[in-house]
């Protein structure tokens, strides 16, 4: 499983270049996208998602177990951190997930 949650309309780095940008740009850069790579189990009787070993933008993330509530509310799909990792992250379930 590949994720990446980006916010809408990322500004470029005013020079233009895949690798400058002031420190200020990457700080924003970096602030507004997450991202994770690597397989996960279901456990359907828990409703938990766990995503063993992830390849993670967060270095303090990567090799450990991430596990999250799984939670439909009508047609949303909500993943809750079951430890306070990170906020809770919402989606309508027909989401293609480009948004």
């Amino acid at each position: 499983m590949s994720a990446t949650l980006s916010v809408k309309d990322r500004p470029a780095f005013t020079d233009g270049s895949l690798d400058g940008g002031t420190p200020e740009e990457k700080a924003h850069a970096y602030e507004t996208i997450t991202c994770y790579s690597g397989g996960f189990d279901v456990d359907e009787d828990t409703h938990v998602v766990t995503q063993p070993r992830p390849l993670r933008h967060l270095p303090q993330l990567v090799g450990r177990d991430l596990e999250r509530n799984c939670i439909f509310e009508g047609d949303t799909l909500k993943l809750a951190p079951r430890r306070c990792f990170t906020a809770a992250r919402t989606w309508p379930a027909t989401s293609s997930g480009s948004e």
